[in-house]
């Protein structure tokens, strides 16, 4: 793990994509619950190998409580430069240290906001640390699975 912050007690590290496979075996398997939620749009081994290949990285959250997993992205939008994050298994991710952590992550990669992907009681939980719904996605498909097409 490299490029570590350390805040009161709890240490982020930044995991290489050399290393996701280390990382998964150690506790970042944790993700894979996140994706049970993604709608479709990823699968466990799929957000696996976007680590691997550098497109998503991977942050470790370590200190008392077990370790939290984050899989982000920094997004350069036309206005802003913000850090999204993907998914996210984080027992102790709700402390005001952590997130402080992950600001100051942000920061460093000169994000000018945290965009988060979450549901109803994520979103809940992410408002106590200021974070405001900026939109709602809705979605429509436009091919039906083969399992769903009536002959």
């Amino acid at each position: 793990m490299e490029g570590m912050q350390v805040r009161d007690g709890l240490t982020l590290y930044v995991v290489g994509a050399a290393h996701i496979d280390q990382a998964w075996r150690e506790g970042a398997h944790k993700l894979s619950e996140a994706t049970k939620r993604a709608q479709g749009e990823v699968t466990a081994d799929q957000l696996k190998m976007q680590l691997a290949r550098g497109e998503l990285t991977l942050l470790c959250l370590r200190g008392d409580q077990p370790d939290s997993w984050y899989a982000v992205e920094f997004i350069q939008k036309p206005n802003m430069r913000v850090l999204f994050i993907h998914a996210m298994a984080a027992s102790g991710a709700t402390t005001n240290e952590a997130m402080q952590l992950i600001d100051d992550y942000a920061r460093s990669g000169g994000a000018s906001a945290i965009d988060c992907a979450c549901y109803g009681a994520a979103a809940r939980i992410f408002a106590r640390f200021g974070f405001n719904e900026i939109y709602s996605i809705a979605r429509k498909p436009l091919w039906l699975a083969a399992a769903d097409q009536k002959t």
